[in-house]
């Protein structure tokens, strides 16, 4: 079983959660009416129906789908005028950090990373966290990340700073390049 659908609402701070059921023969139906749903927080987050929950108050909270006995559990974090937001959830290996890699511009893609540079997430609910390129030029920010917007700017004696800005979750990061200064 899995939660594998998402739809926040900003104004309404609302959530509908889409849950499916897959048996042995890789076939899959929604359960999302037959799903007994939680909140560990209903102070928080709470249940408003099958899949739709409501953000009450600020904090975090996890989300739990139950059917045939088995469940899946979504972390939350509701913010003060916003919707619920999700927070990556170390259960899923996958979903523990986020990794990227900072590029010299002038190089052909994919080159060789930018060893140490400074990362720094400068906006959206994750800012002030920051990392050191390693000698291939990847950096990683570990769970609790919150998705949702986020700009990373990247510095490096010798280069411009770079700046990205995308929505974490939703879409795909660009790349994080610099350029060389030129004298």
């Amino acid at each position: 079983m899995q939660i594998n659908t998402w739809h926040f609402g900003t104004s309404t701070s609302t959530a509908h959660v889409i849950a499916t059921w897959g048996d042995l023969y890789s076939t899959s139906r929604d359960v999302t009416a037959e799903a007994r749903w939680t909140s560990s927080s209903p102070d928080i987050m709470a249940v408003t129906g099958p899949g739709a929950f409501t953000s009450v108050s600020p904090g975090d909270a996890d989300v739990r789908a139950e059917f045939n006995g088995v469940a899946v559990v979504q972390s939350l974090r509701v913010y003060v005028g916003e919707g619920p937001l999700m927070v990556t959830d170390c259960a899923n290996p996958s979903s523990c950090f986020y990794t990227d890699a900072v590029r010299d511009s002038t190089r052909s893609f994919p080159s060789d990373g930018i060893e140490g540079a400074t990362v720094t997430i400068t906006s959206g609910h994750n800012a002030g966290r920051s990392a050191v390129t390693d000698t291939n030029g990847y950096f990683q920010f570990f769970s609790p990340l919150v998705w949702g917007p986020i700009t990373i700017r990247a510095s490096k004696s010798g280069y411009r700073d770079g700046e990205v800005s995308w929505i974490m979750g939703e879409t795909s990061s660009p790349p994080l390049l610099l350029v060389p200064q030129t004298n």
